[in-house]
């Protein structure tokens, strides 16, 4: 039934799972949630 070997199935799978991980930074924008900013020259923020 498998042409080829499990080995290489598990290695195919391998391969995309690291460049899935390699690419998952380019799928969000670079939109930073918090920013940090020096405690001297910093104003206090009023929520």
């Amino acid at each position: 039934m498998n042409r080829y070997p499990l080995w290489k199935y598990l290695l195919v799978v391998a391969v995309l799972l690291v460049g899935l991980v390699y690419a998952l930074p380019n799928l969000y924008p670079s939109d930073p949630s918090i920013q940090i900013s020096a405690v001297r020259g910093a104003e206090p923020v009023s929520q």
